[in-house]
Parts: structure tokens; sequence; C-alpha cells
């Protein structure tokens, strides 16, 4: 069985938390240690009709927000947008409150440049579904953003206060935005690394096929269905990690293997170029280029070879 609670305003929570009033109606930060409430021994899932911005730390608390568990001994930030369930399955003998809570009702919004941007951030969605360790230089950050509001939120009856508030209230978002795309990033780069790794392997083969001259390079289409990946998003992973779009970085490969192929087989440059889909100026002043390069290399190497024997060393 499931309890459910409904609660459509910030004063109705504070009193369902054991907590005073709060200073402004639309508008609170909670310490989560002050909570008196503690979930009922069965599953509740709790509808608030606000919008919540959560630093929690060492939870030991089942909580699912969406389809996503939530939990871990570190610092994480959480959001949720008004309407959305989060569902708590614990002991209320073993459940501990830690962090922080800002709650904001779209009351608050209203002639504030928050109303839009509050829409456009991506983790106030259930699709989302992540919430964002964080480390101990960005939890400082945010815990410092979190004691500003609350000192100013028995101010906030005067509407040049509620200005002030309302940037920290962005200045906190953005950050977190911040912080969310960096995870990401890193993310996207160790993914991006793993996938590389396959795709040479995968494209290594691809060029050590006897009959790649007669059948054409791969594509980056054949690549990417191979890998069971989009190109798109198979290009996004290798620019990630080289800095080249996958073209760009197979095309390269081919550029490096066509020089082996001219000059260790009989094929002329328009052969290959034509079988590979390469452009043939291109590859000639590709090849071009290595085979000075390589007689600059043999003539400094003889002319050091000249001097050393002149030297008697």
């Amino acid at each position: 069985m499931v309890r459910k609670i409904s609660i459509y305003t910030i004063t109705e929570f504070c009193k369902v938390a054991g907590l005073p009033n709060p200073p402004y109606n639309s508008l609170c930060v909670v310490r989560l240690e002050n909570i008196l409430w503690k979930p009922y021994n069965e599953r509740t899932s709790i509808i608030r009709d606000f919008y919540i911005v959560a630093l929690k730390k060492d939870v030991n608390t089942k909580i699912r927000y969406g389809q996503q568990d939530m939990n871990g001994t570190g610092g994480f930030l959480h959001f949720m947008a008004p309407k959305q369930v989060l569902t708590i399955d614990s002991n209320a003998d073993n459940v501990t409150n830690n962090g922080w809570l800002l709650l904001i009702h779209r009351d608050f919004l209203w002639n504030t440049s928050l109303a839009k941007k509050m829409r456009q951030y991506d983790y106030f969605n259930y699709e989302f579904n992540q919430v964002l360790p964080l480390n101990p230089d960005e939890e400082e950050r945010i815990v410092a953003i979190f004691q500003q509001i609350e000192r100013e939120q028995h101010r906030l009856i005067f509407d040049h206060t509620k200005d002030i508030v309302a940037a920290q209230v962005e200045l906190l978002l953005a950050y977190a935005n911040r912080f969310y795309q960096e995870t990401q990033l890193n993310l996207t780069r160790k993914e991006g690394h793993h996938i590389l790794i396959q795709f040479e392997a995968l494209l290594n083969q691809c060029l050590q096929d006897p009959e790649l001259s007669f059948n054409g390079a791969p594509t980056v289409k054949y690549l990417s269905d191979k890998l069971h990946l989009s190109p798109n998003y198979l290009s996004r992973l290798i620019q990630s990690s080289t800095g080249q779009s996958t073209q760009q970085f197979l095309h390269d490969r081919l550029i490096m293997l066509a020089q082996e192929k001219i000059s260790t087989t009989s094929y002329s440059i328009s052969e290959i170029a034509i079988n590979w889909a390469l452009n043939h100026h291109n590859l000639s002043a590709a090849y071009s280029s290595r085979k000075h390069n390589k007689h600059q290399l043999n003539s400094a190497a003889l002319s050091n070879k000249h001097s050393a024997g002149k030297s008697g060393l």
C-alpha cells in the first residue's frame, strides 16, 4: 500500500514538516536537520505544488524520483518541478536528514526573469533522470548561496529584496547548470574514449581487408551501424576524444593508408582516389609532401653521416 500526501503551499509544507510558518509564503529555505516529520513505516508518495531545489548529504533513505532512485554518501543536488512525485520507502526510525531545501512557489516567479529560465533547465524534468553529485568545492559554493537566501528571506516583503533573492536563485541554478554540463562532458569524454578504441579496432579491421582496394573504403554510416550507434552520436563522441569529426578522422586514416599503398603497390594515385572516394588533388598533395619530407630526412641522415666521417667519429 502507498500512502499519498499532497502539499499545495509552502506554508502547508512547513506545518507538515513541524517547522515554524515561513517568513514569506512563496519562497523558503529549509535546513533538513530541522524537519521533524518522519515518513510512515510504509511507502509514501509526496506531491508538492512548487519547485524544489534540494542539497542532500549522506542519504540513508530509499527515495525515488520518477523512475530514478536517489541515494549516496556524498552531497548531491536534485530538482523537482510542481506536481512531480517523490516516493519514500524507509523505516522511520532509520531516517536521517542532512542538507538544504529551497522551496519556490510559482507566485514568486511573477515579474522575474526566472519564470522563463525555470522551464529551460532540463534538470527539472523527469526525463533528465539524474541527480548531480557535488565535489567539496561545488558543495561549498551551493551552500553559500542557500545561506545567503536564508538570510534575505526575512526581508522578502520588500520588493528590492525580492530582486536580490531572485538573483541569488538564478546564480544557484546557473551554477547547477554548469556543474551538470561539466559532469556530462566528463562522462561523454570517458564514453568517447571507450568508443574510440572500438572504432579504431573496427576501422583497422576494415582497412586490412585485402579487398579494400576493390570494394571501396568504409563509410561513417557503415562503421556507426557496426557499433550500433547513430552517425551523429558517434561523431560527437569522436569529436570529444580527438577534436575531429568522424568523417575527418576516417579521411585522415584513409590518406595515411593510401600513401602507403601508393608507395608499396602498383596502384596509382588516381585508382586509389577513385576506389576510396578520396579527392585526387588532396591525395596527390599529401603523397608529394610525404615524399618530400622523406627525402629531406634521408638527405639530413646522409649529411650527418658524412660529417661524422670527416670528424673521425
